[in-house]
């Protein structure tokens, strides 16, 4: 079971759409190659309006420089300066290539100016190179804005690059919480295994019914960890039979305990992770192990609305929670978020309690 991270929406949207898939690639260049003409038309006619005349059909050839500029620019910028540089966190690098790339811009447009204004004795304006007092005033604003606009080229695939390596993130995280489950899961102590083997071995001369019922159990307890264990939730009922499985092996094989379990509610439909109460049974069972007399292990399963309530008495001194229950809290937590609480409610008996655990369903 692991933890479902809130679903990023990405794949439902247009824009993921024309920024990821193959199939648009054509389309986001063309996009691109429209929004560099319209900018490219928009500083031709702000430049030569009054010079259409003189310039005849020239003013194609004027266009047509100063789209292929820009376009040449963005796609330096677009396929070397941005994964060379800026994908790689060579901020510095970075800046200083595009810098350079806008001077040679900048320098390619007061080339084509000075030949088409000089050729064709046209006026210059004010947003000119050519226009007088205005050459340093201009040079510092182009300097600013081509690479802002340059950047902007590439926001598409920044923004690809970003959904990517949030994606690629949210995969880790899915990965990371899926070990870390998958080795809270692995709950059975391999020790406990072996006495209970052991001892089916001693038992299968002088006892062969009940060893043939310890191997009956044994095996059923771990159909369920290794299969309905894998599953994201199992029915409560389930996850009880494992319980009433494991305790009568426990039963058979120490003789220490019996168990009761009261069940209170609408259990029958109710879905849990696996294995997410065995823990607490387990802790129980070992410090009835550890005593010299037969105890009997009380558990209630309580269902009020969306909640499920489940209790086991504890044979603890004191709140084993912090203690016992940290890798399992971690587990919960990891499952439920803020949806649950484990606590230790202590007895007026000395040295017992109950584990209550509250889990939203």
């Amino acid at each position: 079971m692991e933890k479902r991270l809130p679903d990023s929406g990405y794949e439902q949207t247009f824009l993921y759409k024309l920024l990821m898939l193959p199939q648009y690639r054509i389309c986001r260049h063309m996009l691109l190659i429209l929004c560099v003409m319209i900018i490219s038309a928009e500083q031709i006619v702000s430049m030569y309006n009054d010079g259409f005349e003189e310039l005849g059909v020239f003013v194609y050839l004027v266009s047509f420089g100063c789209l292929i500029t820009y376009l040449l620019a963005g796609y330096i910028n677009f396929f070397i300066l941005f994964p060379r540089y800026l994908l790689r966190k060579k901020f510095g690098k970075y800046i200083t290539a595009l810098l350079i790339l806008t001077f040679f811009i900048i320098l390619i447009q007061y080339v084509q100016e000075y030949y088409f204004h000089h050729t064709f004795n046209l006026i210059p304006k004010e947003v000119s190179y050519l226009y007088e007092g205005s050459v340093s005033y201009l040079f510092l604003q182009q300097m600013l804005l081509i690479p802002l606009s340059l950047i902007g080229f590439s926001m598409a695939k920044m923004l690809k690059y970003w959904i990517l390596e949030d994606q690629q993130v949210k995969e880790l995280e899915k990965n990371r919480l899926r070990t870390e489950v998958e080795k809270l899961k692995e709950q059975i102590n391999p020790g406990f295994l072996f006495n209970v083997l052991n001892k089916t071995g001693n038992l299968a001369l002088e006892e062969p019914g009940k060893a043939s019922e310890i191997i009956i159990l044994l095996s059923r307890i771990l159909r369920y960890q290794l299969y309905d264990g894998e599953n994201q939730r199992v029915l409560l009922s389930s996850e009880i039979q494992f319980l009433v499985n494991y305790l009568k092996l426990e039963q058979l094989y120490s003789g220490k305990i019996s168990y009761k379990i009261l069940q209170e509610g609408d259990l029958l439909y109710t879905f849990i992770p696996p294995l997410i109460l065995f823990p607490f049974v387990q802790h129980t069972v070992k410090k009835i192990r550890n005593t010299n007399q037969e105890e009997m292990i009380r558990i209630f399963l309580i269902r009020k609305e969306n909640e499920l309530i489940f209790r086991i008495n504890s044979f603890d001194k004191n709140d084993p929670a912090d203690q016992v229950f940290s890798d399992q809290n971690h587990r919960l937590e990891i499952l439920f978020g803020k949806g649950y609480t484990c606590r230790f409610i202590k007895n007026n008996e000395p040295g017992n309690g109950w584990i209550e655990l509250k889990m939203s369903l």
